[in-house]
């Protein structure tokens, strides 16, 4: 059926549960990948993730486990690009919702429909031969 007219598919109403399910998902799920590409990157390279601090001698010294520190950037990363997705994705829903149109309510009963005069009614026309 068309979207816009009663009993139409006009897809779940967002609400602001729906917003913030929406958006805490999207960050959870961008944290879970961006942490397994973190530690694909730490066992692949290695060399490129590692703290470093000055000894006693002034000396600069690498320490950190690099799988660890991967995961945890990568974790952070998708945590925000995830949530910015979210956001993304819930405005442009809101965005082509606002396009749309009024769109009829699942509350509202459908307007009734428009009958025709009955013969014994004062507003009908009189017969022909009576």
């Amino acid at each position: 059926m068309p979207r816009g007219v009663p009993g139409g598919d006009d897809g779940p109403m967002l609400t602001w549960t729906r917003v913030v399910l929406i958006v805490v998902g999207c960050a959870l799920g961008g944290m879970v990948l961006g942490g397994l590409f973190g530690v694909l990157a730490g066992n692949l390279a290695p060399e490129a993730f590692f703290l470093t601090h000055w000894d006693m001698e002034g000396q600069m010294q690498k320490t950190g486990d690099p799988v660890l520190l991967a995961s945890l950037l990568g974790a952070t990363g998708g945590l925000f690009l995830g949530g910015g997705l979210g956001v993304f994705a819930v405005t442009v829903h809101a965005w082509v919702s606002g396009r749309r149109g009024p769109t009829a309510s699942p509350h509202v009963p459908p307007p009734l429909a428009v009958l025709p005069a009955s013969p014994a009614s004062p507003a009908s026309p009189p017969r022909d031969g009576a």
